[in-house]
Parts: structure tokens; C-alpha cells; sequence
């Protein structure tokens, strides 16, 4: 198990200069971050670092190998697929054999001050891979392509829908009046024919503890309450005749570090318009709010909202949300604020060495103890911290030899870190961008239980001001990602 990914750092106030100028060439903008979109596909940065040239890129293999597990059980979690051990493996094996020959945009090789060799690698995972990848572990066609734009109607799916979902379609897909009065006029009509529509999410709550395992499903019903010769809600598409209709289900999971990750998934009902969906083991602990609706409504809705100007097509609109909607929420469970934990986090100067300060450690243990978390600093001596420090990978044994006696008496977990100047710049102020890396023990159960990564990017108007606050924003940021995926 790797601790953290070790890289170049400035070192604090006098010798940020010199340090600086040791740089043989300027590293590409691109080893601090992309975005993941890309025309062709996801792009990601792939990253090893070792003493020993061959063994640092296997490490940047491996690197590559785990963002495209990620990649494709993240896209799987939109289709009706149950997650087992079995999955997991084709999953890991598929995953192997694309890491080998999946695309290489750029690469950039350099040497560390501690004399270890570092390798980035700037990779593109094509949709049409992913695709056949993802048909590779389910054993099946998927029926359209992954991560590209969303599916086009074909010439069969273009007129007058049938039922009276298909009657609210085709007023929404007309051309939005000009006039107010007259898109009340066709909201009020797109009303009237929902009115006998019921969409159901059952159960109405699912209360799940983090890292629980247990399998938990939503079932999906759409009725057609008009229709006296049947219940159940025919497709408002002919292409899908003699079934019930596609309907969207997006989650929405709770907020971390100011983001909530939202997904979608594409289900299609049976003839009697019901659909049951598996719900993949969540992640994070908090509230993730499911939402249940026609695949064709919330791009409508969205146009229409665009254009309403008056409560009264305001008000419509909500209407018409509420009946062709509905939500039920997954409620995860979490006691880690309950159990008590250290925290050590190393500060590092550009050489790789612990200095004085524990600013990053200071901002981690503000942000757990304003949640509730029963924390306990640790001030390790120097020793015990050089030790910790030249360690290159760490386990829970190596914390039985360096933390005191009284703090292992007293906690059951651990929260190990690292954190490091990734750049300074001195042309308008001084701005830097502070990396950190940690990893969250169970120390009874010797077990890790989550690994961060967080960046934090600061311009101060002074080199200490500015390095200070970086280490301590970083140790925030640690916190809000970490805690909610400690069980």
C-alpha cells in the first residue's frame, strides 16, 4: 500500500529562492490537474514516483490501472447492474489489460531532490474503449455509447406521442409561445393530460450505515391512472411499443467539500410500467436524494423555465414537476465522529525534510473537531519523526513503533499525512500550491480505511503568510473530504 506520492516542494522563507532556481527545466502546467472531459473520451493524469526509473513508471501503470477501475464502475452505476465479487474481478482484469495499451497524450519524467525519480503520464480513456470495456465485464450490449452526448431520437420517436405521457411530450416539444398568456395556456394544457400520471420511487427511505454491504433496491412505478381499460403506462415512444416507458433515475450525494456528485441512469420499465434497480454501496456518509422521472422531462423543463416570466407559469411548472416526478432518500449512516483518533501530519521543506511547523495538522484538527470528531493531536519527537518521515510506505505495524504508548492506549484510529509545496511563484505576490496526501487507519482492525489527495492553491502578500495559510486550508480540505468516508 503507497502512504503518499512525494513531490518537489519549495522550501520556507529564505531558502525559497535557491530552491527554485535547482529546477532544470519547467515542469508542464498539466502534472497539477486536468479537467477529466475530453472530445474523445475521460483524460487523467497517471503517476509513480521510486528510487528505481523501471519501478516508478510500473507505479505510474498502476496508477493508470486504478482511474480506470474508477472510470468504469462509475459509469456501470448507470445502468441496472448488481455489484458482486465476480464483477469486481472481470472489473480489475479488464482494467489491467486496458492500462497497458490505453493512450498516451504526453509524459514528463523528472528527479526528485531526494534523488527519486518521478513519472506523470497524461493518458485518454476513449469512449469507444469504455464501451467495450464495460460490454467486456457485463457480457452484454449496452445499447448506446458511454459518456457521449445524450442519445438522438431517430426518425420513428419524431410526432404525435401516444398515452398521456406522450400528449404532455408533444406539448412541451412545440415551439415555447411568445406571449404569457400563451404559455400558460400550454402549460395549463400539459397539466390537464398529467393529471391522471402517477410516478412512484418506493420505499420512500433507505437507511444504510457506510460500508455496509447489504444489497438495497428502488423500485420505479409510472401509472397512467386516465386509462380506464389498463393501469399501467404504455410507452410514449413507438420504438419502445409494448413496454412501459424510459424513465431517468439521478442521485444526488451528499455534499463534500462543496460538491455534491451528481449521476444518471437510464431505466426502462416493463409493460406494467414498473422497473426494481439495484442502489450501489455509497461512498460517502450524508443524505443522497434520488429522483425518479420520464428521460425526455428534465431538458424540457429546463427550456421552459428558461422562458417563464410570471408566477402563474412558475407555478405550472412546479405542478407539473411534482406530478411527473418523484423522490425518495438514501440516508447513510456513519460513527466516526464517535471513535477516538490521532492525527500526525509532516510538514515538508523542499528536500523532503519535516520542518517546525504543523500548520497542515492545525487546519485538519480545526475543521474534525468543528464536526464533532473526537480527535487527539499527536507532537511526535524527533526521532519518531524522522522516522515516520523516511518511511516510504507505511502499514499500521510501523504506527505501533512510532506513535507514544499513551496515544495508542487511547485511540482506535489514525490519520497519517503529508504535506508539501508543489510551486511558488514570486512575480505578483507570492503564490504557491500546497499538495497533501494522507491515509486513515483502523488500528484495532489494522486496516486502511480511506486515502486523500487534496491541492490547495493561495497568494498571500508575504512568502510566510502565504505558506502558512496553504498547509492550514490544506488540512481543511483534507477534513471535509475524508470524514464523510470514514465509516
Amino acid at each position: 500500500m503507497k502512504k503518499f506520492l512525494l513531490l518537489p516542494v519549495v522550501v520556507l522563507l529564505s531558502l525559497v529562492t535557491a530552491c527554485v532556481s535547482r529546477a532544470p527545466e519547467t515542469p508542464p502546467s498539466w502534472i497539477t490537474g486536468v479537467e477529466e472531459e475530453h472530445p474523445e473520451g475521460f483524460q487523467f493524469i497517471a503517476y509513480g514516483r521510486n528510487s528505481d526509473r523501471s519501478s516508478a513508471r510500473d507505479a505510474a501503470g498502476k496508477d493508470a490501472l486504478r482511474r480506470i477501475e474508477q472510470i468504469m464502475v462509475r459509469e456501470l452505476e448507470r445502468y441496472p447492474i448488481t455489484f458482486d465479487e465476480e464483477l469486481g474481478k472481470k472489473i480489475e482484469e479488464t482494467a489491467g489489460i486496458r492500462a497497458e495499451n490505453v493512450e498516451r497524450l504526453a509524459e514528463y519524467r523528472r528527479l526528485d531532490e531526494g534523488n527519486n525519480y518521478e513519472v506523470f503520464q497524461l493518458l485518454v480513456y476513449r469512449h469507444s474503449e469504455l464501451r467495450e470495456d464495460l460490454e467486456t465485464v457485463t457480457g452484454r450490449t449496452l445499447g448506446r455509447d458511454t459518456g457521449e452526448s445524450d442519445r438522438k431520437e431517430d426518425d420513428a420517436e419524431v410526432g404525435t406521442y401516444s398515452g398521456a405521457l406522450g400528449r404532455v411530450r408533444t406539448v412541451l416539444e412545440a415551439d415555447i409561445p411568445v406571449a404569457s398568456g400563451d404559455r400558460e395556456t400550454a402549460l395549463n394544457e400539459a397539466l390537464s393530460a398529467a393529471s391522471g400520471i402517477n410516478i412512484t420511487l418506493r420505499p420512500g427511505e433507505i437507511t444504510s450505515a457506510l460500508r455496509d454491504r447489504t444489497d438495497h433496491t428502488v423500485t420505479v412505478e409510472v401509472r397512467d391512472q386516465s386509462n380506464s381499460k389498463s393501469a399501467s403506462l404504455k410507452s410514449a415512444s413507438p420504438k419502445l411499443a409494448g413496454d412501459g416507458p424510459v424513465v431517468v433515475l439521478r442521485t444526488l450525494g451528499p455534499e463534500v467539500d462543496g460538491n455534491r456528485t451528481v449521476t444518471r441512469r437510464e431505466v426502462k420499465t416493463g409493460p406494467d410500467g414498473t422497473a426494481t434497480v439495484a442502489i450501489s454501496p455509497p461512498q460517502y456518509a450524508g443524505v443522497t436524494n434520488i429522483t425518479a422521472e420520464p428521460d425526455w422531462f428534465d431538458s424540457l423543463y429546463r427550456k421552459w423555465s428558461a422562458q417563464a416570466t410570471s408566477s402563474a407559469e412558475k407555478s405550472l411548472l412546479a405542478a407539473l414537476a411534482e406530478r411527473l416526478r418523484d423522490n425518495t432518500v438514501l440516508r447513510v449512516t456513519s460513527q466516526a465522529a464517535t471513535v477516538p483518533t490521532a492525527v500526525i501530519i509532516l510538514d515538508r521543506d523542499i528536500a523532503g525534510n519535516p520542518i517546525t511547523g504543523n500548520d497542515a495538522m492545525a487546519g485538519t484538527l480545526q475543521e474534525l473537531g468543528s464536526r464533532g470528531f473526537r480527535v487527539r493531536r499527536v507532537d511526535l519527537q524527533k526521532a519518531s519523526r524522522d522516522h515516520l518521515a523516511s518511511l516510504e510506505t507505511v502499514e499500521v505495524a510501523d504506527l505501533y513503533d512510532i506513535l507514544p504508548f499513551d496515544v495508542l492506549a487511547s485511540v482506535d484510529r489514525a490519520i497519517v499525512g503529508d504535506a508539501r509545496i508543489l510551486s511558488f511563484d514570486e512575480d505578483e505576490g507570492y503564490s504557491l500550491v500546497v499538495e497533501l496526501n494522507a491515509v486513515a487507519f483502523d488500528l484495532r482492525r489494522d486496516q486502511q480505511l480511506a486515502r486523500v489527495t487534496v491541492t490547495e492553491r493561495i497568494t498571500g502578500s508575504s512568502a510566510q503568510a502565504a505558506i502558512r495559510a496553504a498547509f492550514q486550508e490544506s488540512g481543511r480540505r483534507l477534513a471535509r473530504r475524508l470524514a464523510p468516508q470514514l465509516p
